[in-house]
């Protein structure tokens, strides 16, 4: 089964149609502003752990989204989820 097939599956008890589902490969940062753009979208949600400190130095890969992002962005932490 490939990476494609198995989000259909996952996205299924949502609703979530295959139309609405997108595998890249490359950069995250790169590959997510460059879908944002080809698809026409105006707003991005981001999920991050909410690195702090050196963590957060180090980088993340919400962090390197943030930087550049060509439209109104939402970041939601992932630590209580």
């Amino acid at each position: 089964m490939c990476i494609r097939d198995s989000l259909v599956e996952l996205c299924k008890p949502f609703g979530i149609g295959e139309d609405k589902l997108h595998v890249r490969y490359g950069r995250v940062a790169h590959e997510i502003h460059e879908l944002l753009i080809e698809g026409n979208f105006d707003t991005c949600m981001v999920g991050s752990h909410g690195y702090t400190g050196w963590q957060r130095v180090l980088g993340s890969k919400a962090s390197s989204v943030l930087h550049g992002v060509p439209v109104d962005t939402w970041v939601f932490s992932l630590a209580n989820a």
